[in-house]
């Protein structure tokens, strides 16, 4: 970004509407920071192995009930940010905030790529929501943190350790050298989630002039978007992110912010490691259906989601037995971090006496089932079903091949 601009609003802009599912602002700050600054209630109420009226009672010899209240849910805060956010022990949260906080590892990897591509530029986190990414970004570069509600705002300024300004997107000038990062509330009041991005606030309307006048932003959507929806040109760039093989955010980037134009980027963080695969997006090869000795190949949900099975397959020499069906196939087990191989030891039909059978035939212990396409209702139920006195644990596929339905009774690669 070269000049100052205000956002080029194509109508005028709805009132600030999203609230979390418990709203921040019940209580004033006043009384967040006393829960905060009350560590005894907050190891009483952590310590407490139910939160009856024995123990309320207990409480409120010492505190006020909007104090103990404020307090349940900073401890709620913590318990859920507990390996997702860095010092999550620290953190002084309302529950809902924590809850939709970015991942401290998917935070920090942000924070490094807007710091290597635009070293020099200071990032607007509009809407910071408890600070998460403020957190991450500020280590690297000055940050600028906008948010509606008072509360997490003066949590976010605890969090963080930067100021963070009390305003709505309304209210907002992008300044000149500013990035933007923006993670659009996508909730209900009561805590559903908004599929449709023309009710996510700010509304598509912005997101799409952020895209069309090219400004250099990262704009987090939700990683099951379909992505035509959001109507983004094509010279922008996607990142689909996994966590521990769990598919849980997913980025857009523009204007400076893009390293290859129109590709797709899969994004796996597992632990301490992180991998990472690029390209422009396509379909694997489709091939035979699977039989017995082949192997089948799980890929991690970033590389399926980002469209880019198709650069596995051909290093691997794989092919999709259904079109869409987001599993590989191969002759032999593909040694790739992207993928997890299992041996197809038979192929019956899914009537579950049939798959009984074959598992007390081969000492089936517990039995796990898995489906893709919907092509088992109840997963669980019949898990439970197939399950028997055995040592051996089988993992059973149950997919769709074209017309028919197939369960194909795997193991591990070793």
């Amino acid at each position: 970004m070269t000049a100052a601009s205000t956002w080029p609003w194509p109508h005028p802009t709805p009132s600030l509407s999203y609230r979390p599912k418990v709203d921040p602002d019940r209580y004033d700050i006043g009384q967040w920071a006393k829960a905060a600054d009350a560590p005894d209630l907050l190891q009483a109420i952590e310590a407490a192995p139910t939160l009856g009226p024995a123990t309320m009672t207990a409480l409120r010899r010492r505190w006020t009930a909007t104090t103990i209240s404020a307090a349940i849910d900073i401890v709620g805060a913590r318990a859920s940010a507990k390996g997702r956010l860095d010092d999550a022990e620290q953190l002084i949260a309302d529950a809902a905030g924590a809850q939709q906080a970015t991942p401290w590892r998917l935070a920090q990897w942000k924070a490094g790529r807007i710091a290597k591509l635009c070293p020099h530029a200071t990032v607007l986190d509009l809407g910071c929501g408890i600070g998460s990414d403020a957190r991450a970004l500020a280590r690297q570069l000055p940050v600028r943190a906008i948010e509606a509600s008072p509360a997490r705002a003066w949590m976010a300024q605890r969090y963080a350790g930067v100021d963070v300004e009390r305003a709505t997107a309304d209210d907002v000038t992008l300044q000149h050298g500013e990035l933007l990062h923006l993670d659009p509330s996508r909730r209900t009041a009561e805590g559903r989630r908004l599929r449709s991005p023309t009710q996510w606030w700010p509304p598509l309307g912005m997101l799409q002039h952020i895209w069309a006048d090219q400004l250099t932003a990262c704009i987090m959507v939700g990683p099951g978007i379909r992505r035509s929806s959001l109507g983004a040109p094509p010279e922008v760039q996607w990142t689909f992110c996994s966590i521990d093989g769990q598919l849980t955010d997913a980025a857009v980037w523009s204007g400076q912010l893009v390293s290859s134009p129109g590709t797709m980027q899969a994004l796996a963080l597992r632990g301490q490691d992180m991998l990472t695969c690029s390209g422009p997006h396509g379909h694997p090869p489709s091939g035979a259906k699977p039989v017995e000795g082949q192997v089948l190949h799980v890929p991690d949900p970033a590389l399926e989601r980002a469209r880019l099975l198709h650069l596995l397959a051909a290093e691997h020499s794989l092919w999709e037995p259904a079109p869409g069906l987001g599993l590989l196939i191969g002759d032999t087990a593909a040694a790739s971090p992207w993928c997890t191989p299992w041996v197809i030891h038979a192929s019956v039909p899914p009537r579950t006496r049939t798959m009984q059978q074959w598992l007390r035939a081969n000492d089936g212990g517990e039995v796990t089932v898995r489906t893709r396409g919907g092509a088992q209702k109840d997963v669980d139920m019949l898990s439970k079903r197939l399950s028997g006195p055995g040592r051996t644990p089988w993992t059973v596929f149950v997919l769709r091949l074209g017309r028919h339905k197939r369960a194909f009774m795997t193991a591990p690669a070793h």
